[in-house]
C-alpha cells in the first residue's frame, strides 16, 4: 500500500528474487515502472554480483538512487559491507528504508555523498580517493559501481590511487564502453578490459565481440587485466583471445540436418557449465555462423531454424539484429506455418512455462513479445501511442502470454490515464506468481473500475486467470505433441532419444572432470580432508579436486604402468597426493589388466567383447589387486573419508565390496555405470540395493545438476556411460 517517507509518497515493491525496495509512488519513475512490469531489475547484471564477489567483499555503490544494486549487494555480502552514496535526499531516504526492509542495517552504510573529480568540495561531494582514505583506510575495495548520470571520467580522475592499488571491478553506465569514448581509452590505459554481461549464458563477454549499436543499452564492466584469467577459470568471463583460441565444436559423426547440429551446440553452450566461458561462447558463435550459412545457401529452412537464429543472435548480445530478424519473420508467418521440430524461443526462460497453444501460434507469440520488449518505448518515458497499446492488447488476448506483458499493458493504460480492462487487472492482481498484487490493487483504486470504450472488447476472462495445468497434464500434453512430431518425422527419433538421455545425465561420459568434481564436492561439506581416486588414469579428476580444494589429501589407485609415470610427474611437487600402483578389488592378490592398447582408457580387469565396434582387447598386463578395507586400516588408520571416486571399467561393485567397514566412514561415493557392466554382468539394480541397504541416497549427475534417484526402475538399466553420486543419509 502507498506510504509516506517524510514529504515523498512511496510504494514498497518486491522482486521475484525476494528483495524489497521503496520507490516513488509515481509511474513516471523508471525504477517504479520497471519493477512493476518485470518484478525484477531491468538490468540483469544484478544477477552477476553474487558470483563475482566473495561474501566478505567491500563494495561502493556511487549514485545508488533508490538502492536496487545496494540491496542486491547487501543480500550477498554476509561478511562484507556496502557503502551506498546518494546525494539526493528523497532517494537516500528511500534507500535507507529499503535497507531496513531487507534487514541489512549491519551490512550497508548509506551517506549523502556524490563522487566527483579532483577539487570536489562541499559537504556532499568527495573524490573516490578521498572517500576511501577517510572511511575505508586499509580495507581492500572489491567493487565500485557508478549509477546512471554519474560523471564517470571525473570519478576516475579522482580515484587514481584506489584504482592503481586496489584494482577493483568497476560497474559503469553504458556510455563508458562506446567506441572512441575518452572513458574507455582511459580505462585501457590503466590496464582494464571492458566487458558486457550476456544473461543467456551468464558470462561476461568482451565488448569487442558485440555490435556497437547494442552497447548503449548495457552497463559496462571494467576488469583489471590481471584478474581476467582468474574470472575466466571460474567460468564467469571470456577474453577475446580465449574465444578465438577456443576449440571448435566437433563435426557431426553422421549426416545430420544443420538445424539439429546448431540446436545441439546451443544446448551445449547453455548447459555444460564446466566448459570455459570462452568455449561456451565459441560453441554458440559456431552454431550461429553455420546455421546462417545453411539458411543463406538454402540447405536449411523452416521456422525452427530461423527462430533458433533469433535466439543465438540474442544470446550473443546482438539484440538489435535479433529483434529486426524476428520482426521480418512475423511478417512472413501466420499461425499455419509448419513447426515440425523442437523449437527454441528467443529467450531461454520462455521454455519453462507450460504451453497450451499449437507450436506455430506459440512461436509467433514468443517472437512478438520479444519484439515488444525490444522496442525503444518504455512506460516511464512517455505515454504509448494507441497503435502500440493495440499490439499489447492483442498479445494478452492469447493464452501462454508472459505475465510481464499483461503488466506492461496495464501500465500503458495508466500512463495514458485510461480506464483499466477489469478482467486483465483481476488476472494480474490474483495471479499466483504476482509478487506485488496488493500494490496493483492500490494502483487500480486510483482509476476508474469500469472498462472504457477503448477496452470494452477485452476478453471476459484473461488467460492468466486460468488455473495452471497440473504437472501430469503438462507432461501428457507434451508427450502427445512429441509423439505426433516423431510419427510425422521418424528420422528425428534417434536424435531426440539421445538428447533426452543427455538431459538426464545418461551418456554423460563427455562431461568434464570439472563438472563432476563441483557436483560431488557440493555434498562433502565446507572442508573435506580426505579423497580416494580409484582408477586415477592420468590424474585429471585428482587435478580438478586439487584446484578446488588445495588442502585436500588424495590417494590415487592406478594399476596401469603406462599411467604411473604420468601421475608421478604430474603430482611430483604435491605432497598431498599419494600414488598407489595397484587395482582395488574385492580381495587382495593378482589379476590381469586387459586393454586394446597400452595406456587405454578402456582398460579393465575383464577382457571386454567389443568386436562390434572394431576393438580387440589383445594388450595384457599383470597387476596387483588390493582390498581397500585393508589399506584403510593399515595406511589410513580408519580415518573418515569425504569423497571416493571409482572409475574402473565395470568392476565398480567389486571395489565397493572390498571397502568393507570403510564404507560406513565414507560420506560421498561417485561411481560410473555403463556399457562396461554388460561385460561384467552387473546391473544398476545391484548398485541401488547395495547403497540403499547401507544408508546412501543415489543421484544421477545431469547437466542441470544432481538428479535424485528415489527408487529403482528398470528404465535405469541404461548401458551408456553415466555418473552417479551415493551420498550418506543424515541420521
Amino acid at each position: 500500500m502507498p506510504e509516506t517517507l517524510d514529504d515523498a509518497p512511496s510504494w514498497l515493491l518486491h522482486t521475484d528474487g525476494g528483495l524489497a525496495l521503496h520507490v516513488p509512488a509515481d509511474l513516471a519513475s523508471q525504477t517504479t515502472s520497471s519493477l512493476l512490469e518485470l518484478e525484477r531489475w531491468h538490468e540483469p547484471d544484478t544477477q552477476l554480483l553474487s558470483k563475482l564477489l566473495a561474501p566478505d567483499a567491500i563494495a561502493l555503490d556511487a549514485g545508488a538512487d533508490h538502492g536496487m544494486y545496494t540491496v542486491a549487494l547487501g543480500r550477498h555480502l554476509g561478511k562484507g559491507r556496502v557503502w551506498a552514496l546518494e546525494p539526493d535526499a528523497s532517494a537516500l531516504r528511500r534507500l535507507q528504508s529499503s535497507v531496513q526492509a531487507n534487514g541489512l542495517q549491519e551490512r550497508v552504510a548509506s551517506l549523502a555523498v556524490q563522487l566527483s573529480g579532483p577539487g570536489a568540495s562541499g559537504d556532499r561531494q568527495d573524490t573516490l580517493d578521498g572517500f576511501v582514505a577517510r572511511h575505508l583506510a586499509g580495507c581492500p575495495i572489491d567493487l565500485v559501481r557508478m549509477g546512471d548520470g554519474a560523471p564517470v571520467a571525473a570519478v576516475l580522475d579522482g580515484g587514481q590511487q584506489v584504482i592503481a592499488s586496489h584494482r577493483p571491478i568497476l560497474l559503469l553506465p553504458s556510455c563508458s564502453m562506446r567506441p572512441g569514448q575518452a572513458v574507455s581509452q582511459r580505462l585501457a590505459a590503466v590496464g582494464y578490459g571492458l566487458f558486457s554481461y550476456l544473461p543467456e549464458l551468464e558470462v561476461l563477454a568482451p565488448v569487442d565481440l558485440l555490435p556497437a549499436d547494442d552497447l548503449g543499452e548495457r552497463p559496462c564492466w571494467a576488469v583489471a587485466l590481471e584478474r581476467v584469467a582468474e574470472l575466466a577459470r571460474r567460468g564467469l568471463l571470456a577474453d577475446v583471445d580465449d574465444v578465438l583460441r577456443a576449440p571448435s565444436p566437433p563435426a557431426p559423426q553422421q549426416a545430420v540436418a544443420p538445424y539439429l547440429v546448431a540446436l545441439e551446440r546451443t544446448i551445449t553452450g547453455h548447459t555444460e557449465r564446466e566448459r570455459s566461458a570462452a568455449e561456451r561462447i565459441a560453441w554458440l558463435m559456431a552454431a550461429r555462423d553455420d546455421l546462417q550459412a545453411a539458411l543463406n545457401a538454402g540447405d536449411e529452412s523452416g521456422p525452427e531454424a530461423w527462430a533458433l537464429l533469433v535466439h543465438l543472435l540474442h544470446a550473443l548480445g546482438q539484440r538489435a539484429n535479433a529483434v529486426d530478424l524476428a520482426r521480418e519473420l512475423l511478417k512472413q508467418w501466420d499461425d499455419s506455418v509448419p513447426v515440425n521440430r523442437p523449437v527454441m524461443p528467443p529467450r531461454r526462460e520462455d521454455l519453462d512455462p507450460p504451453r497450451t497453444q499449437p507450436d506455430a501460434a506459440w512461436l509467433r507469440l514468443r517472437l512478438a513479445e520479444f519484439i515488444e520488449d525490444g522496442q525503444p518505448w518504455t512506460p516511464w518515458s512517455t505515454a504509448p501511442a494507441a497503435s502500440r497499446l493495440a499490439v499489447l492488447t492483442a498479445l494478452t488476448a492469447q493464452p501462454d502470454h508472459r505475465p510481464a506483458t499483461a503488466r506492461r499493458q496495464l501500465l500503458a493504460h495508466l500512463r495514458r490515464d485510461e480506464a483499466l480492462p477489469v478482467p486483465l487487472l483481476h488476472a494480474v492482481a490474483h495471479h499466483p506468481g504476482t509478487v506485488n498484487a496488493e500494490l496493483w490493487r492500490a494502483v487500480a483504486s486510483q482509476f476508474s473500475a469500469q472498462p472504457s470504450a477503448d477496452t470494452a472488447h477485452t476478453p471476459p476472462a484473461a488467460p492468466m486467470a486460468a488455473a495452471p495445468a497440473t504437472a501430469a497434464q503438462q507432461v501428457q500434453a507434451a508427450t502427445q505433441r512429441m509423439a505426433q512430431l516423431l510419427s510425422d518425422h521418424p528420422g528425428l527419433a534417434a536424435e531426440f532419444e539421445r538428447l533426452c538421455e543427455l538431459a538426464q545425465g545418461k551418456g554423460s561420459g563427455a562431461f568434464s572432470s570439472a563438472h563432476e568434481v563441483r557436483m560431488a564436492l557440493a555434498f562433502c561439506g565446507a572442508e573435506p580432508r580426505l579423497a580416494i581416486d580409484v582408477g586415477a588414469h592420468q590424474g585429471d579428476y585428482a587435478a580438478e579436486l586439487r584446484r578446488w580444494q588445495p588442502s585436500l589429501e588424495i590417494h590415487l589407485f592406478e594399476p596401469s604402468s603406462a599411467h604411473r609415470q604420468t601421475l608421478a610427474n604430474r603430482f611430483a611437487q604435491d605432497g598431498g597426493v599419494v600414488q598407489v600402483p595397484a587395482a582395488l578389488a574385492a580381495q587382495s592378490g593378482a589379476a590381469t589388466l586387459y586393454a586394446d592398447r597400452p595406456g587405454s582408457g578402456l582398460a579393465s580387469l575383464t577382457r571386454r567383447r567389443l568386436g562390434h565396434l572394431g576393438i580387440s582387447f589383445n594388450s595384457t598386463e599383470s597387476v596387483q589387486t588390493l582390498r581397500f578395507e585393508d589399506y584403510w586400516q593399515r595406511q589410513l588408520h580408519g580415518r573418515p573419508i569425504d569423497l571416493v571416486k571409482i572409475d574402473v571399467e565395470g568392476h565398480e561393485l567389486q571395489v565397493l565390496e572390498g571397502f568393507g567397514a570403510a564404507l560406513a566412514c565414507t560420506r560421498v561415493v561417485q561411481f560410473e555405470f555403463g556399457g562396461t557392466h554388460i561385460d561384467t554382468r552387473t546391473f544398476f539394480r545391484d548398485f541401488w540395493f547395495f547403497f540403499d541397504e547401507r544408508g546412501f541416497d543415489l543421484y544421477r549427475l545431469a547437466p542441470c545438476g544432481p538428479m535424485p534417484v528415489r527408487a529403482y526402475r528398470e528404465a535405469d538399466e541404461a548401458f551408456v556411460v553415466t555418473n552417479y553420486l551415493a551420498v550418506r543419509r543424515l541420521q
